[in-house]
């Protein structure tokens, strides 16, 4: 009870309820917990990638219930010490070799990883000079490996002049003709003199030849 004149302290409680306690300043401070992994992240299992040129990288997630995720963020290491960052990104390799390149993704509340092997093979590809055959222009390009060689975006140059092979461009073992109607480069002039050559996206030269004849006659 109050008394007049003194100052009045209200007695604690012993009905042991420590809720109504509130916390001191060494309380506990609850942590957040970290994203869980409930991110599928799709990636292929092997890709061939030729040393020295630009190489397109994707991957798209899903949560495991199959939804797109919102605003999520994907960082690239490529096991050569290189990384990146974006669900597509481009990287180069300047070594042939086996690496194992892993991407994770998340958006703060739910993550995942995955990763794939990278076989990176040396450019050993042939390049013919130009061939005047019954449709006209050819060129012809030799893959030896036993394995196929995405060129995609890779250039070709006459004497400067630039022609693109389109993308998803694949090169199987052996020889593949590439018409002069199909890439542009039918009204093309050559001499005797011409130089072709085979160029990264980034155009860096893989391989050049000096055109042999004005006009060489397929069999």
């Amino acid at each position: 009870n109050p008394t007049p004149g003194e100052q009045n302290i209200a007695a604690p409680s012993h009905d042991g309820d420590a809720s109504t306690t509130p916390p001191g300043p060494q309380g506990t401070i609850p942590q957040m917990s970290p994203p869980s992994a409930d991110i599928t992240l799709y990636l292929p299992v092997e890709k061939i990638v030729v040393a020295g040129a630009p190489t397109v990288f994707s991957v798209y997630a899903l949560t495991r219930a199959g939804k797109p995720i919102e605003g999520s963020t994907y960082t690239w290491s490529f096991g050569d010490g290189g990384s990146r960052v974006g669900a597509t990104t481009t990287y180069r390799y300047f070594y042939p070799g086996r690496y194992i390149a892993q991407v994770e993704g998340g958006n703060g509340f739910i993550a995942g990883t995955a990763r794939m092997i990278i076989k990176v093979v040396s450019p050993d590809i042939g390049l013919s000079s130009i061939i005047f055959g019954k449709y006209g222009p050819f060129i012809d390009i030799n893959n030896p490996n036993m394995y196929d060689l995405d060129i995609s975006d890779w250039k070709l140059s006459i004497d400067g002049a630039l022609f693109s092979f389109p993308k998803n461009t694949l090169l199987s073992q052996g020889v593949t003709h590439f018409s002069g109607a199909s890439m542009g480069f039918a009204s093309t002039t050559v001499s005797s003199s011409t130089i072709i050559k085979l160029l990264f996206p980034s155009m860096d030269e893989v391989i050049r030849v000096v055109q042999e004849k004005e006009a060489t006659v397929s069999p």
